[in-house]
């Protein structure tokens, strides 16, 4: 029997570091959601809070669910570890903090066989709890804050550069050794884009129905942007392309006020061309802020606003020259303190 012709066996990724919160939730939901034949795979960075007593639990009570070290702490060592691991037709990620509908796994496998494509996804839903985490959902699937992805469009149903979380043909990502583990940080968009580059081909479909929590303090939100900046250098040198201008304005921004500050000891107008700089930036988040709250009746979020966008842009910019600075000049490899390579 072809694969085309037979349902799709599946295996379900979830990558875990002290997640002693969350992942009782997301493996009840595998294993009440998840067909009968389905593997469960909990990569697990050696947690040290009780978060793979509650594996080793559910693996008891039901045969699918098993449990992988992740020595290297990072996502794409857990990735590839649970790959090396699966048997099944398609390999589905799913993260602990994210919330899932009821037929999520059943409707991503319909979806990948009547498609034929080599990744299905849907499109970024959100979730939060609390005022800062509410706006900062706003912000977050806003076009004037993180650009036009399909993925934040919630009724887009097509072909796609990309997927969110995503539901791999097994074969596919074994012929393109898995993820790269050089990639801390931006590893999906890596794969995603070595997927397409080879020939592949991505289906976004509302039906795949996901709802991921933002991050709920600035400080968070700060450090998750500044991961972002520095390790999108490492994917552009990889692959030895823009892949956006979206993402060089961040970088150029923070070129443009930190050089115009330290030259204007040598020519003062410089320094009115920094502050100047800034005045248009904050002009736009003011703009940007009202584009986002005033049409969705949303104006309680508004004095907050230009700060959570604030905490996209600047933190990029800041660690897209970090990254610059370990990448191209210094030909570091492995990153910073501060880039994230244990996986929360």
């Amino acid at each position: 029997m072809s694969a085309g012709s037979r349902e799709l066996s599946c295996t379900v990724f979830i990558p875990t570091y002290n997640e002693v919160k969350h992942i009782e939730h997301v493996l009840e939901f595998c294993t009440r959601t998840a067909p009968a034949d389905a593997e469960i795979i909990v990569a697990d960075a050696l947690s040290d809070d009780g978060t793979r007593d509650i594996v080793e639990a559910f693996h008891r009570r039901d045969a699918r669910v098993s449990m992988v070290d992740n020595h290297r702490r990072i996502v794409p060592s857990a990735f590839n570890t649970a790959l090396a691991a699966a048997k099944s037709d398609v390999f589905i990620r799913l993260d602990a903090h994210t919330k899932y509908a009821d037929d999520y796994i059943v409707q991503g496998l319909i979806v990948l066989k009547e498609t034929g494509a080599d990744g299905v996804g849907g499109p970024c839903l959100t979730a939060a709890k609390g005022y800062f985490q509410e706006a900062n959902s706003l912000a977050f699937l806003s076009r004037w804050v993180t650009g036009a992805a399909t993925y934040r469009d919630p009724d887009f149903e097509g072909e796609a550069d990309a997927v969110v979380y995503g539901f791999w043909r097994r074969a596919v990502l074994e012929r393109l050794g898995g993820m790269d583990e050089e990639m801390v940080r931006s590893e999906d968009d890596e794969l995603n884009l070595r997927i397409t580059s080879s020939g592949g081909r991505f289906w976004q479909s509302p039906r795949v129905r996901s709802w991921y929590y933002p991050r709920s303090r600035p400080m968070d939100l700060i450090r998750q942007f500044l991961q972002y900046g520095y390790w999108k250098v490492l994917l552009m040198q990889k692959h030895k392309r823009v892949l956006s201008p979206v993402h060089l304005m961040p970088g150029a921004f923070v070129f443009a006020v930190l050089a115009g500050v330290i030259l204007s000891f040598l020519w003062i107008p410089l320094l009115w061309l920094s502050l100047a700089a800034l005045g248009a930036y904050l002009a736009f988040a003011i703009a940007a802020s009202m584009a986002i709250c005033y049409p969705r009746k949303h104006r309680q979020y508004l004095p907050v606003m230009p700060l959570i966008i604030a905490c996209y842009h600047i933190p990029y910019g800041i660690g897209f020259w970090f990254g610059i600075l370990d990448f191209l000049v210094l030909r570091h490899r492995g990153g910073r303190s501060w880039t994230g390579r244990i996986t929360r």
